[in-house]
């Protein structure tokens, strides 16, 4: 899993995800954050794939201590 925060557009949470599936066959399971409903709708837009997008301050986070999410 890869929570990628205050990420922009997503190019780089799409790139690592990416690298991780070909160069370790990984199965990667992506989430983000931002304070930024339109940088969240972009790293939506670059991936697809993405399972969880917060609103949401990494210091008043929802995610509780090591929850992880199984998808």
């Amino acid at each position: 899993m890869i929570l990628d925060v205050g990420g922009g557009a997503g190019i780089i949470l799409r790139e690592v995800a990416e690298y991780l599936v070909s160069a370790y066959g990984l199965r990667v399971t992506k989430m983000s954050m931002d304070l930024s409903q339109d940088a969240l709708d972009m790293q939506a837009e670059s991936n697809p794939d993405l399972v969880v997008a917060l609103k949401e301050d990494i210091c008043k986070t929802s995610l509780n201590d090591k929850e992880r999410v199984l998808i």
